[in-house]
């Protein structure tokens, strides 16, 4: 994600104006990543680039001596949002109204 082809020109227009939370935001937008992943990948960018946006081809003669830094985003692949879990199935439930039949069943026979 840290290399200029990749970041949308948006964005890398909002780091060159220093408004870091617009990059954020348009990352954000244009991938459908979280704000944390956003925040990481434009924390690396602008590690990886001297606290810099780079436009693509306007990388710094010293640019080829850096390491590259490659920022992967988890993709999620399941019907649940940011912060659900997975219901239960209904074997718990069941398992609850056996012991309590169970339960009841025992109470009847010692009466």
């Amino acid at each position: 994600m840290t290399d200029p082809r990749s970041i949308p020109p948006q964005v890398l227009e909002a780091l060159k104006r220093g408004n870091k939370i617009e990059a954020i935001k348009l990352l954000r937008q244009a991938t459908g990543v979280g704000l944390a992943e956003a925040k990481g990948a434009i924390d690396s960018h602008e590690s990886a680039h001297g606290g810099r946006a780079a436009m693509p081809g306007s990388e710094h003669p010293s640019a080829a001596q850096r390491p590259h830094v490659k920022v992967t985003i988890p993709v999620q692949h399941s019907d649940l949002g940011p912060g659900e879990v997975p219901r239960t199935s209904g074997n718990a439930i069941a398992f609850l109204v056996l012991v309590i039949a169970a339960a009841i069943a025992l109470w009847f026979a010692l009466k």
